[in-house]
């Protein structure tokens, strides 16, 4: 989604060209889809993983021997996209840190204790988006697999108990 300003190495620029990719990925966890399903559509639309993209920039896609399947999203890569404040045009740093001066070993390290510098660059995708893309990301989706997700499967709460309220299909008569 971002490319690094030529002109100065410590600032960021929306990327033209993958910027879209990454809005679609977003739109597409807003609609209900799982990273899973996001995963394949990309692999079907024939979208490059953004290493496979990254080598075909430098020139190296052809020639590099790790790119078998320059096309093959996974669902990680999907996850990692989605749980990036990059894109919200924050920089995020300590995430992981050594286990000590001795052991070189990376651990991760909670989110509370993240340092995050909001507004460094701009944002690809609205506060509103981000949001929304991950309370649907946590929210468990039941139902039938050959149809879309109900995007507000989870979100609604019955009235008189408080219980999470799920969308349930039914085939004529039986019920599930």
């Amino acid at each position: 989604g971002y490319v690094v300003d030529p002109e100065n190495k410590r600032k960021l620029l929306v990327d033209p060209d993958t910027a879209p990719i990454v809005k679609r990925i977003f739109e597409l966890s807003k609609q209900g889809h799982s990273v899973h399903q996001i995963a394949r559509t990309l692999c079907e639309d024939g979208i490059l993983v953004p290493r496979a993209y990254r080598a075909m920039k430098n020139g190296t896609l052809e020639t590099s021997t790790g790119f078998k399947f320059p096309t093959d999203w996974v669902a990680k890569n999907v996850k990692m996209i989605l749980e990036n404040q990059v894109y919200l045009g924050h920089m995020v740093s300590h995430k992981t840190q050594t286990k000590s001066f001795k052991n070189k070993k990376l651990v991760a390290v909670p989110k509370e204790d993240w340092i995050i510098v909001r507004n460094t660059h701009e944002a690809i995708i609205d506060k509103t988006t981000w949001e929304t893309a991950q309370k649907l990301r946590r929210t468990i989706r039941r139902g039938d697999r050959n149809k879309e997700p109900n995007p507000l499967t989870g979100l609604l709460y019955c009235g008189e108990c408080g219980a999470k309220m799920y969308n349930e299909r039914s085939d004529g008569d039986a019920y599930h």
